[in-house]
């Protein structure tokens, strides 16, 4: 990951290493999400997610093609913080 561009018209937590805008969403903020998906669409871009596993095939439905996924195990994060 690179750090996010903040100047961008697209809200961000981090670039791809070819520059695309990630956002970090395993903290479910749909006004954010929103912004974000707006933004890819006005500006025909991609983008990608990163979630936990049980939320991304609710993303998946509303996100369409422009957003790929990258998912974070619950079980391991949770064992790992919470042993």
């Amino acid at each position: 990951l690179q750090l996010p561009c903040r100047n961008a018209f697209i809200e961000n937590d981090a670039r791809t290493d070819a520059g695309a805008p990630i956002l970090f969403c395993y903290l479910p903020n749909l006004p954010r999400l929103f912004r974000f998906f707006s933004a890819l669409e006005l500006l025909q871009m991609k983008g990608a997610i990163l979630c936990f596993d049980f939320q991304a095939d609710v993303l998946r439905r509303y996100c369409g093609s422009r957003v790929r996924f990258q998912t974070i195990d619950f079980f391991k994060f949770e064992r790992r913080f919470f042993p």
